[in-house]
């Protein structure tokens, strides 16, 4: 596991995984709101969720079979709120966006 403080944290999360020796288009953004990043990354773990990135830190959320907190890093409490809701909000779209680069359902 990498730790914040790693020089690998330097890089944007597509240049981390440039740096790690992925190719393409692996982290596909699903939507941006009030400052928050919702994505995905293609070689990941197959069950379903989104990762948000914002200036304060980084999360992780399930979205099926429902919305929950997977790991946090750096936001705070009302951020993780906020975000959750901004899912809920989104949810359709974003599992949309996961059946669409996952089309057999998972990776």
């Amino acid at each position: 596991m990498w730790h914040r403080s790693s020089p690998y944290f330097a890089f944007t999360p597509s240049r981390r995984l440039s740096a790690l020796g992925y190719a393409g288009s692996v982290s596909p953004t699903v939507l941006r709101v009030k400052g928050f990043r919702f994505y995905f990354f293609s070689r990941e773990e197959r069950r379903a969720h989104i990762h948000i990135q914002h200036a304060d830190g980084e999360a992780k959320f399930w979205i099926d079979p429902a919305v929950g907190l997977a790991a946090n890093f750096g936001l705070k409490p009302k951020q993780i709120t906020e975000v959750q809701k901004l899912i809920e909000e989104h949810l359709n779209e974003i599992r949309g966006a996961w059946a669409k680069h996952f089309p057999s359902g998972s990776h």
